[in-house]
């Protein structure tokens, strides 16, 4: 505070000893001071033999917020090689990981066989809330990526310097699906066991299944809500219907959505009669969104079934 120190001095070496590998990055954390502060000092001794100078980029705090942010997309990305000094590899484009665009990518490339990994780690505006999924877009060199193929690549989940989740790509906990255009990225995601706010992507060659991992986006997902009676409805034709979210929470707004245009509100309630003037199948989608958020959550799908009513000639009398 001013030229008073606020606490006591945090020793980071530990931290320090994954930058030992050329251009890695490490994010360290200090516990609250119980005092104010409106500085940080950074002090490097001579202890470390093999590095004499330190890239500081920033320094921030986190606080509480009033205004509106979007909650789940990342804010910052470290990124580097972890392991052996001598390991060769490294990561190009790194911030292509976190610019929501499928076309582009950061590349993780390591040595086959040599102790060590690459990684990207997506730094995210605060926590998650439980029952939040991670949700990744990546491919491979060449061919599309499989479970086997992903046994190279751990996932990782930290809440502040705590790891929460340690999955590697070939668990059993790991969704992997195409995109809806069937080529391209693939998207990797799997439910978090706890909040986190800080997401990491690891590539190992140990194996030498893949030679490289292209990272197109690291999204955080917010938990979609139920729906009420189930996600297939049946009615007839001009007797209305009401979708209900199930036990809404007063402190998410849900948005219902049209089935033949995503993008387009049809109401901002808990609940929704779609119209029931023509028979079929329609879709419909409901999402949440958090206070203070403009990211919405997964849209949770309700099929809705129309049917005509029956007329004499539906009706067959077997002969008594």
């Amino acid at each position: 505070n001013g030229s008073t120190p606020a606490g006591t001095e945090v020793p980071i070496s530990n931290a320090l000893l994954n930058l030992l590998a050329s251009g890695n990055q490490v994010e360290v954390f200090l516990p609250g001071q119980g005092a104010t502060y409106d500085r940080v000092r950074v002090r490097i001794s001579g202890l470390l033999t093999l590095a004499q100078n330190l890239r500081v980029y920033e320094a921030y705090y986190n606080k509480h917020t009033t205004s509106t942010i979007a909650c789940d997309k990342p804010i910052d990305l470290l990124y580097g090689i972890v392991g052996s000094v001598g390991a060769i590899g490294g990561v190009t484009n790194p911030f292509n990981a976190i610019d929501n665009d499928p076309a582009t990518a950061a590349t993780l490339t390591t040595a086959v066989s040599v102790a060590g990994y690459a990684q990207v780690n997506a730094v995210f505006p605060g926590l998650s809330a439980p029952g939040d999924s991670v949700r990744f877009l990546l491919s491979g060199p060449s061919a599309l990526l499989s479970l086997q193929l992903l046994n190279d690549v751990t996932f990782v989940t930290y809440n502040g310097s705590t790891i929460v989740d340690n999955i590697n790509g070939s668990s059993a906990l790991i969704h992997l699906e195409l995109l809806s255009s069937g080529s391209g990225p693939q998207a990797v995601s799997f439910k978090s066991s706890g909040v986190f706010d800080h997401v990491e992507v690891r590539f190992g060659a140990l194996a030498g299944a893949l030679s490289s991992l292209n990272v197109h986006d690291i999204q955080r997902i917010a938990a979609g809500p139920s729906v009420d009676q189930g996600t297939l409805r049946t009615t007839c034709l001009n007797t209305p219907i009401t979708l209900n979210v199930l036990n809404p929470d007063a402190s998410l707004t849900y948005k219902w959505y049209d089935s033949t245009q995503t993008t387009v509100v049809a109401s901002n309630a808990t609940s929704y009669s779609p119209p029931v003037d023509v028979t079929g199948s329609f879709r419909y989608y409901v999402s949440a969104t958090r206070q203070n958020c403009t990211t919405e959550s997964a849209k949770a799908l309700v099929t809705v079934q129309v049917n005509n009513f029956a007329t004499a000639a539906n009706i067959t009398l077997a002969d008594t």
